[in-house]
């Protein structure tokens, strides 16, 4: 049997603004000097690292993660606030301006110079975190063509409080936990009992508490660990005495 011209082997399987590396390539029986010709022939473009889109093709951030998660076996995933955006809370993101997407890493790994030195449209900012255990609360997002890995609304807004400056980002947070009307019981239960931030147990417990949110009525807090002593928040704020936290002085909510 005749086999096909590199050129059709190439792009038979190869969809449209998908980044593909040498490890797809030689999965599809074509070698680097084949690819090597296809890019001197301009037929695809090399992104520095091993790394090639098709040359008509537009970056496209999401298939940038999914190459890195599926082709490289990377160990991140798209979490906090992007993951939260990404799932229907995105009505707080400012147009016009280019867009944070927020990646954990499970491992001190080095980031592809690819994924760093090409213009995505996006600005990544990497983070390395054991919150978790490492597949706990993820999911695969089927709402784009690149179906990549990330966080599940309920460890996403965990990690969204992880991340940050509480200080400066009180109502921000609230805003988000207002839109979680249906998280999983089950899978916050373990969450929080498996979270390593004790920070992180408490203000969610707070915040989750302060908005009345259906998730706090199926939790049997006595099973969360949520450590012993105050833990400043803000440093001017006041004591909530139920989560021994400190709080915005504005918030009108306290015990």
């Amino acid at each position: 049997m005749k086999r096909k011209p590199t050129k059709d082997r190439l792009f038979l399987n190869w969809q449209d603004e998908a980044v593909h590396t040498h490890s797809w390539f030689e999965s599809h029986g074509i070698s680097r000097q084949a690819v090597y010709q296809c890019v001197k022939k301009k037929l695809i473009k090399k992104l520095g690292g091993g790394a090639y889109i098709k040359a008509k093709d537009k970056l496209n951030w999401q298939s940038a993660v999914l190459t890195a998660q599926k082709e490289l076996q990377l160990p991140f995933h798209v979490a906090g606030q992007t993951a939260l955006e990404l799932q229907g809370l995105g009505h707080f993101v400012k147009m016009g301006k280019k867009i944070p997407v927020y990646i954990v890493n499970r491992d001190n790994m080095r980031v592809p110079i690819w994924l760093k030195n090409n213009n995505w449209g996006v600005i990544f900012h990497f983070r390395t975190s054991s919150l978790f255990p490492p597949d706990l609360g993820l999911m695969k997002y089927n709402r784009s063509k690149f179906h990549f890995i990330l966080s599940s609304r309920e460890r996403a807004i965990m990690e969204m409080v992880s991340h940050l400056e509480l200080k400066d980002s009180f109502e921000t947070l609230e805003r988000y936990f207002e839109g979680l009307l249906n998280l999983r019981g089950l899978l916050v239960q373990k969450l929080l009992e498996n979270c390593s931030s004790i920070k992180v147990k408490r203000v969610f417990l707070y915040m989750a508490d302060k908005l009345k949110l259906p998730v706090m009525k199926s939790l049997n807090t006595r099973r969360i660990q949520l450590g012993q002593g105050k833990r400043v928040i803000i440093k001017e704020g006041k004591l909530d005495k139920t989560y021994n936290i400190t709080v915005p002085v504005y918030d009108n909510y306290s015990n």
